[in-house]
């Protein structure tokens, strides 16, 4: 049994990181044509056309993708605190509603976690590939320089021009790593 409560918790946690994915790419305004972005469309299409019907898209934020990535990772944060709920005396019960509001906030922080990772992954594999590899037209390096643009623009537009020298990523990257040392643990305390 507990076998199949890991692959649940697997398969759950591959759903809700493909379908963040997809929400940063498009977020991110990532070139469509690139092989990652277009593989991960086609593995994740099946899972959110039905919810694409019910749920309305912006221009550059894919709602339904979202969503689902929300629902996949509240599943699978449910099944990682329910045997903490279950051995809980009558004295220290949670009400179901109380556990469903703590699967669904703990889940949105998760969320924020993992796409802080993947735009620091994104920043160090950019940065590398900058120095090793300047000119590469591999996908994935095409995937490392677009998706953390959306959070270089913005420190770019208020630095100074400093020729060959661009601080940016490690502004993003010190900006990232305090939300993710500082604000992520408090937002955890709030629902834990």
């Amino acid at each position: 049994m507990d076998l199949i409560f890991f692959l649940i918790e697997i398969l759950l946690g591959v759903v809700a990181i493909a379908c963040l994915l997809r929400f940063l790419f498009q977020v991110s305004r990532v070139n469509p044509l690139n092989m990652v972005v277009a593989s991960t469309r086609r593995l994740t299409d099946r899972l959110l056309n039905p919810f694409r019907a019910v749920v309305p898209s912006g221009r550059f934020i894919d709602t339904a993708s979202l969503l689902v990535a929300w629902i996949a990772m509240s599943g699978r944060v449910a099944m990682q605190l329910l045997p903490g709920y279950m051995q809980l005396d009558a004295t220290q019960s949670v009400s179901a509603l109380g556990f469903l509001l703590t699967s669904l906030g703990m889940s949105l922080v998760r969320l924020l976690q993992y796409s802080i990772w993947i735009f620091i992954a994104a920043l160090v594999v950019g940065v590398i590939l900058s120095w090793v590899a300047p000119q590469s037209t591999s996908p994935y390096a095409q995937l490392a320089r677009e998706l953390p643009a959306v959070l270089l623009r913005p420190v770019q537009r208020v630095m100074p021009n400093l020729g060959i020298l661009d601080f940016s990523p490690m502004i993003v990257l010190i900006a990232l790593f305090a939300i993710n040392s500082r604000i992520i643990p408090w937002l955890n305390g709030l629902f834990f």
